[in-house]
């Protein structure tokens, strides 16, 4: 194993620099060839393999070891040792842009510098929520034009295994799981049947996993919100388990639906024919490369990909979706070029808020992310506003008819809150609301009338909290906010709507189309996610960067720290251990398929005979201040990136103060972060060597 230092050189866009010089085609990718910029060769810490990660879980993307050609799979046809680009044969030099699986050129339509299925393509959504999900399906797109031309749909999914009418094109997130940890066959719709009663759970050993989203990033989520039995997680059993076991029976019941409506052979032929293309949309708190990495996984063992590295999936923000689905679904909006606009997603769970700067308006719309608010995500929907309600009504209920009160009258209670009640609350008609709990003579013909301040302080304490954070997310370095869409599930209250217009003075607040189209609004703007990418760039959640070493400054002296991480490196002279050498920075814009890069120099012994390896530590923090060391309170490990040295490579001889022999490469590691994954490629001594091995932190 070897270890890299940092030359403290990043480059905000490789790609960008390289074609200047000529050595990068239109399309933006870096290529072989002698005019790629000398990586420095700089000193290396004391010891080997001290960057160890420690249970590892691996995904790798594409790219065969160094030691063959990374774009044919055959060994270098000019053999270890007698690398000369100009003697290459020209597939040895053409820039492998896409990981291993990826669509032959025939089937790929350069579209904003994205890769993408040409011709009949099948795309389907999956909005895996809180409390419900969906999916939409858009068959027979032809993506021969820029904007593409749909042949049906977009299609809601609007009935699921156990609803016996269509629905709303929802189903709710439920599974049941026995004592061994097995999911068992009924999930969604099917686990409100009468016969999965309480009791019968119970006496069958069966436990109810509901909200097991909340279980993918705990970190981010208050403890309060985690709390009851059946937010908790099966015994023995991983929340993207639970999310693998439901994402599995989504998808076989998504695509018998599609084969009901169009017939078994077109989704045969076009599956066949890698045709189809599956896009999962995610909260903003999930825009994490190992959080997306896991669900990769996820989507490989649910059936949808056959394999980790497919192109055939792709990941879209829950906010990105909905700001393409809102921008459609409005009419005589009034943006323009430059302007701002704002998103806010209430679903059940999760409220994400993003901000975005139109680029262009004909003939497509284009936009970008601007600025990064502290808060991208709060856990108040629409179920939290259930849950508040939930308390009050059962201690008023409690209260005032100790002598009548029963259990089966909060349960009609709360579902004539959740259908009916919660609906038409407003902030503006301040008027009081009758409740059924039965439908005997108990309390008053069996309602009871709740006054609109009692009805209010259950929704105030979570509609504030996003207001707050709305207030704060529409002023950006680049202007104010012109428009405001509120969309989602919970962003359809009038309630939610009426505060927002009322905190926002100056601001349109706007919902897309009906009530019905702001539940569906991520859904369907996925499904345009996956036929024509209008977001040109994202603003970097987060710092992103490489664990390495440098030779110890006179100001790095000064450094806080800097005592307990000063070492003495191979040569003898004293290095600056385990810092943070920055490849993105947090609030950057980065394009859609933009690749940053910063230079190392990896060591290694000049006795190995083995294929040689070296590997670069990725941390991320998503502080507002830059990490000076990777031990830094806020930063945490994020994956190991594998590097397969050719063996054309020679490197530059470095002999420690020891008399050992290391051979020093220069390496440019690129990293693509513009998308939810993490992509990664790396040059070796000015030669492009393929792509990496990325091993994932559990």
């Amino acid at each position: 194993m070897g270890n890299c230092s940092s030359s403290g050189e990043v480059e905000r866009n490789f790609a960008e620099k390289q074609r200047q010089r000529g050595a990068v085609p239109a399309n933006g990718q870096p290529v072989h060839g002698a005019n790629a910029p000398p990586a420095q060769q700089l000193y290396s810490p004391a010891a080997a393999g001290l960057y160890a990660n420690s249970a590892p879980t691996q995904q790798t993307y594409g790219q065969q070891p160094a030691t063959y050609n990374p774009n044919t799979g055959q060994p270098w046809s000019n053999g270890p040792g007698a690398f000369d680009p100009a003697g290459l044969p020209a597939e040895a030099i053409q820039p492998n842009t896409l990981p291993q699986g990826a669509m032959p050129p025939d089937m790929q339509l350069q579209v904003g510098s994205i890769a993408r299925k040409a011709g009949e393509v099948l795309i389907m959504s999956y909005d895996l929520g809180t409390t419900a999900c969906q999916c939409f399906e858009a068959p027979n797109h032809r993506l021969d034009e820029a904007d593409g031309q749909i042949g049906f749909g977009p299609e809601v999914v609007d009935q699921w295994p156990g609803q016996t009418a269509s629905s709303q094109g929802k189903t709710p997130s439920i599974l049941f799981y026995n004592t061994a940890g097995q999911c068992q066959p009924d999930w969604g719709a099917q686990c409100l049947a009468h016969k999965w009663s309480p009791s019968r759970l119970a006496s069958l050993g069966l436990t109810k996993t509901e909200w097991y989203k909340l279980h993918i990033d705990p970190a981010t989520i208050p403890q309060e919100h985690m709390t009851g039995p059946t937010r908790q997680l099966p015994p023995g059993v991983s929340a993207f388990q639970v999310y693998t076991d439901y994402l599995q029976r989504l998808h076989v019941a998504a695509v018998a639906r599609f084969q009901t409506r169009r017939g078994t052979d077109l989704f045969s032929r076009l599956t066949s024919q890698d045709r189809v293309q599956y896009i999962l949309t995610i909260p903003a708190a999930w825009q994490k490369p190992s959080i997306v990495g896991e669900l990769r996984k996820c989507a490989f063992k649910a059936g949808l990909i056959k394999d980790e590295q497919s192109t055939s999936l792709d990941f879209c923000s829950e906010p990105e979706a909905s700001a393409l689905e809102c921008y459609a679904a409005a009419t005589q909006l009034p943006l323009a070029p430059n302007d701002i606009f704002s998103v806010v997603d209430a679903g059940g769970g999760t409220v994400d808020f993003t901000t975005y700067q139109v680029l262009t308006l004909h003939p497509t719309f284009m936009m970008k992310e601007v600025d990064v608010g502290a808060t991208r995500c709060l856990y108040r929907g629409g179920t939290f506003v259930d849950r508040s309600f939930e308390e009050f009504l059962h201690k008023k209920l409690s209260q005032e008819y100790p002598g009548v009160y029963q259990e089966r009258h909060l349960t009609r209670g709360m579902k004539e809150f959740t259908t009916s009640t919660k609906l038409q609350f407003s902030y503006v008609n301040r008027q009081s609301s009758f409740l059924q709990l039965s439908e005997g003579d108990e309390f008053e013909q069996g309602c009871i009338e709740l006054q609109w301040e009692e009805i209010e302080q259950c929704f105030k304490p979570h509609v504030d909290a996003i207001v707050d954070v709305a207030k704060r997310q529409v002023n950006t370095n680049a202007g104010r906010s012109k428009v405001v869409f509120c969309s989602g599930g919970f962003g359809s209250n009038d309630y939610l709507l009426d505060r927002l217009k009322a905190e926002l003075p100056g601001i349109e607040v706007l919902q897309p189309g009906d009530k019905s189209a702001g539940s569906k609004a991520v859904s369907l703007g996925a499904t345009r996610y996956g036929i024509f990418r209008s977001v040109q760039s994202r603003t970097s959640p987060a710092w992103y960067g490489v664990k390495a070493f440098r030779t110890l400054s006179t100001e790095d002296r000064r450094l806080a720290g800097a005592v307990a991480h000063t070492a003495i490196g191979k040569t003898g002279k004293q290095i600056l251990d385990d810092t943070f050498s920055v490849v993105l920075p947090f609030g950057d814009s980065v394009g859609d398929d933009e690749w940053r890069s910063s230079k190392f120099s990896i060591e290694i012994s000049d006795t190995a005979t083995n294929t040689k390896q070296g590997k670069l530590l990725i941390y991320q923090s998503p502080r507002f201040d830059k990490p000076i060391f990777v031990d830094d309170a806020g930063v945490e490990f994020m994956c190991q990136v594998d590097v397969y040295i050719p063996p054309h490579s020679q490197g530059r001889v470095v002999v420690s103060t020891t008399g050992e022999r290391y051979r020093a490469y220069g390496i440019t590691v690129l990293l693509s972060l513009g998308r939810a994954d993490l992509r990664s490629r790396v040059i070796i001594d000015g030669v492009e060597a393929g792509g990496a091995t990325i091993t994932w932190e559990k």
